[in-house]
């Protein structure tokens, strides 16, 4: 068999942009290392009809990502902070879960972005600049470096087929058209992410149910 058939391949899909940083915050693992976190909403559109927004929700893997965030995390929790981040997001996937209506009380149906938050080329809060990137390549300069370290369980053997490991969820909190909570989120115990998970929905203020077998949001 030659060294072709046996080559170790992996498919980047980034997404750059800038938009308002929300929800930042240090998620703490029963087991396991803590870790940053934040919602994004990301502009799109042209500013003279009006700029649109697509949420993601991603977690913090960029070595220097995490320098920002553990420097500025104070400033961007503080009440009314505007936190505006130019970004690079890798990994997104499209999810979708359901949730309860809090006005109709009807099982409704929302979607969001995952992503894996590799660089911030600049991050402005409250109309200052308290950073910005100054490599010039940050996208093929950067992203090479940053995700060296993550994207190794992510790779495949081109003889054998791709596989995606296991998430505790495939149902993401928030819901990117409308902003709101899911009322209800399931987890899977047996996840390789399940304490993560745990952790981040406890931040966010669920509290485990055991007649619904579910994370309730209070």
């Amino acid at each position: 068999m030659s060294n072709q058939e046996n080559k170790t391949v992996y498919f980047d899909l980034h997404a750059t942009g800038a938009g308002y940083i929300n929800r930042a915050r240090e998620v703490s693992p029963e087991n396991g290392d803590a870790f940053f976190a934040c919602d994004i909403s990301a502009m799109r559109g042209n500013t003279d009809k009006g700029v649109k927004y697509t949420k993601f929700s991603v977690r913090v893997v960029g070595s220097k990502a995490k320098e920002v965030f553990a420097q500025y995390l104070k400033a961007m929790r503080q009440k009314d902070a505007k936190v505006i981040a130019s970004f690079v997001i890798g990994d997104i996937q499209p999810t979708s879960y359901s949730y309860v209506d809090k006005g109709s009380k009807e099982t409704k149906t929302g979607c969001a972005i995952d992503g894996r938050l590799i660089a911030i080329k600049s991050l402005k809060i409250n109309g200052e600049v308290v950073f910005k990137q100054e490599r010039k390549n940050v996208v093929e300069g950067e992203i090479q470096e940053e995700t060296q370290e993550y994207t190794q369980e992510f790779k495949t053997d081109t003889t054998t087929e791709t596989k995606q490991a296991p998430s505790a969820t495939d149902t993401p909190e928030v819901d990117v058209v409308t902003g709101e909570l899911a009322q209800e989120i399931t987890l899977d115990p047996t996840a390789k992410d399940f304490d993560e998970r745990k952790a981040e929905l406890k931040e966010l203020g669920y509290t485990w149910n055991g007649e619904k077998k579910a994370w309730v949001l209070k």
